[in-house]
């Protein structure tokens, strides 16, 4: 770029992938847009979705409900983003599936994830996402929410995200959680047969920046 001052250069009003910004720190150097955008989005190092710390951006429902008459519980993950097959925004969660899996809800300690999930037997109103472990280096605040989409049970359900330290299956670590409570008594909402009638589900949906599963 020639010599120009300030007041010389023109205003541009968008960006094309070769367009430059000039920096002095203190030597001069400049920078293409499109590796200045990049680098943004790839905050965490890798992948093209947005990222803010160790988080990356996640968007997606989940879904759970009672089989027919029996005790059983199923559950899968949709893209919020485009209700597609894909789940391009569920990276945080291991094994997330657009599949309907049963929910595993054996023993914690003995009983492993199915398709990302299971309902906790220590705490039947959670349910516990396959995830790394939610410690200070690995986003501990949950930059996330969770906001109730579809509720077909008869009681006014909130749900809300927290971290648990659980042993699934051998591995102890604070697992992301999906925790639901009677809006109106605030009382533990418990994943059975008690609460849902035949195939009654809920749906929660879940935006925010989440570590990469590890």
């Amino acid at each position: 770029m020639a010599d120009q001052k300030l007041s010389q250069l023109t205003n541009i009003m968008s960006l094309a992938d070769t367009n430059e910004f000039y920096v002095t720190d203190p030597d001069s150097k400049a920078v293409d847009y499109s590796v200045l955008r990049d680098a943004i989005r790839n905050d965490t190092g890798e992948g093209s979705k947005l990222g803010l710390g160790v988080g990356r951006w996640n968007a997606f429902t989940f879904y759970i409900a009672r089989i027919g008459a029996t005790t059983d519980f199923r559950h899968y993950f949709r893209n919020t983003v485009t209700e597609l097959g894909s789940l391009p925004f569920a990276g945080a969660i291991n094994g997330a599936s657009t599949s309907v899996t049963t929910t595993p809800s054996g023993n914690d300690s003995t009983t492993a994830f199915a398709a990302g999930a299971k309902i906790s037997s220590a705490s039947t109103n959670r349910i516990l996402l396959n995830t790394a472990s939610m410690v200070e280096a690995n986003n501990a605040s949950i930059a996330a929410i969770a906001t109730m989409q579809t509720n077909t049970t008869d009681t006014d359900v909130r749900c809300v995200l927290a971290r648990r330290n659980v042993d699934v299956n051998g591995t102890t670590r604070y697992w992301l959680t999906l925790e639901f409570y009677d809006a109106a008594t605030h009382a533990a909402f418990n994943i059975d047969t008690t609460n849902f009638d035949t195939a009654e589900q809920v749906a929660v949906q879940v935006v925010g920046f989440l570590p990469d599963y590890s």
